[in-house]
């Protein structure tokens, strides 16, 4: 997908929630989530599954748009 960082961190919210902080960046950074949800290797399956599991998000469905990023 040419991205050059794929990286993750729970973060504890002051209430005690926790908020995952995901940073994709990269040439295929803006299209990677979309694309997640059409692989269909059985790693990527795999890992759908467990984004899916882990967040509340249906890959099945269109892509939220993508966040501006601000330098």
């Amino acid at each position: 997908m040419g991205l050059t960082t794929h990286a993750a961190w729970l973060q504890q919210t002051p209430d005690g929630h926790s908020l995952v902080v995901v940073v994709l960046d990269g040439p295929g950074a803006s299209g990677f989530v979309g694309a997640l949800a059409t692989f269909d290797h059985e790693t990527d399956k795999w890992f759908r599954s467990m984004v899916e599991e882990l967040h509340p998000i249906d890959l099945s469905g269109p892509p939220p748009p993508a966040p501006q990023r601000y330098i």
